[in-house]
């Protein structure tokens, strides 16, 4: 199991935000980690379609991942 020591966590409870597929998604997909992928920065839902890289979650825009966060948190 991984460990990640500078922010205390395992692999499981650590979560990878990013808006570039390649890059942020293919780290996290690559380590076990959940990949956020973010739609209003430089991946698009057609670069998406068809990847071999599958993030655990896509929201189109920061605000939307805040929505998402602050419903989990209250309830």
């Amino acid at each position: 199991m991984l460990h990640f020591s500078r922010l205390g966590t395992t692999a499981e409870q650590t979560a990878v935000i990013g808006d570039l597929l390649p890059t942020d998604m293919k780290m996290a997909q690559d380590n076990g980690l959940t990949g956020i992928l973010v739609l209003s920065g430089e991946t698009s839902a057609d670069q998406l379609e068809g990847s071999p890289i599958t993030p655990s979650l896509v929201v189109e825009n920061a605000g939307d991942l805040a929505d998402l966060i602050n419903k989990r948190m209250t309830g």
